[in-house]
C-alpha cells in the first residue's frame, strides 16, 4: 500500500494485458498512479482481497482517499468487524482528508450497519462520549433510519431525540418536532394508515404532541 488507492492507470498500462497475472496487475496499478475509469474494477478487487487488518492499516496510513474506494472499504469493515471498526472510528476518520471524503466514509459505515441491525448502531452511539461527535453521527444515523424504517425509528423516538441533541437537560422541542416531521413524512410514503394508527395510539404527552403536529403540517400541505 505504498501509494494512494485514489490513483488509477492509463490505457497503455501493462496491467491491461490479459497475460499479466492479476496480482502482478495490481502491483503495476499501484506503481503507475495514473487513470482511466475502467480500471477501477482492479482496485475494487484488490480491496476485496485484503484482510480487515490490511484495510484498517491502509486507512490509518492515509492510503485510501478517493470516494469510491473509501465507500468500498467502509462497507467491508462495517460488515466484517462492526464493533472493532466502531471502536477505531475516530482514529480512522482522522486519516481521511477532506469533509466530503470523511462523510462518504462515515455514511457508508452507518448505512451498512443500519441495514443490518439499526438498534445495535443506536446502542453503540449511546456509549459514545457526550458531545459534537456523538450528535453528528446520531443525526446522520437517525435520518437514515427514518428513511428506511420510519416505524422502527418512531418506536425508538425518545432515545434518538436524546442522541440528536447535545444538551443533557433543557428544551428539546426544536429537535423533537423536527425529527417527528422526518419520520412522519417518510412513513406516510410507505404506509400512511400505519403511521396514523401509531400516532393516534400514542399516550398523551410531548411525543404525541410532536407527532400530531408533524401530521398536521403534512395534511396542511395537501390543501
Amino acid at each position: 500500500m505504498g501509494v494512494s488507492i485514489s490513483r488509477m492507470i492509463s490505457a497503455e498500462s501493462t496491467a491491461m494485458n490479459e497475460d499479466v497475472p492479476i496480482n502482478k496487475a495490481f502491483d503495476v496499478l499501484f506503481a503507475e498512479r495514473k487513470s482511466p475509469m475502467r480500471t477501477r474494477a482492479f482496485l475494487k478487487n484488490r480491496i476485496q482481497m485484503m484482510t480487515d487488518d490490511q484495510l484498517t492499516q491502509a486507512l490509518l496510513n492515509g492510503d485510501v482517499q478517493s470516494p469510491a474506494e473509501l465507500k468500498e472499504v467502509a462497507q467491508r469493515l462495517a460488515k466484517e468487524d462492526p464493533q472493532g471498526t466502531f471502536n477505531r472510528l475516530e482514529a480512522l476518520q482522522l486519516r481521511i482528508y477532506g469533509m466530503e471524503n470523511s462523510y462518504t466514509f462515515g455514511d457508508a459505515l452507518l448505512q451498512t450497519w443500519a441495514d443490518a441491525d439499526a438498534v445495535a448502531v443506536m446502542n453503540r452511539l449511546k456509549k459514545m462520549k457526550r458531545g459534537g461527535a456523538q450528535q453528528d453521527w446520531s443525526l446522520r444515523f437517525s435520518g437514515y433510519w427514518a428513511m428506511i424504517d420510519p416505524a422502527a425509528a418512531a418506536r425508538n423516538f425518545n432515545d434518538l431525540i436524546y442522541l440528536r441533541n447535545m444538551q443533557v437537560q433543557g428544551d428539546m422541542a426544536f429537535t423533537t418536532h423536527r425529527y417527528a416531521e422526518e419520520i412522519v413524512k417518510s412513513w406516510k410514503q410507505k404506509d400512511e394508515d400505519a403511521m396514523r394508527d401509531y400516532v393516534g395510539n400514542l399516550p398523551a404527552g410531548g411525543e404525541r404532541d410532536a407527532f400530531e403536529n408533524a401530521v398536521k403540517k403534512l395534511d396542511e400541505l395537501k390543501r
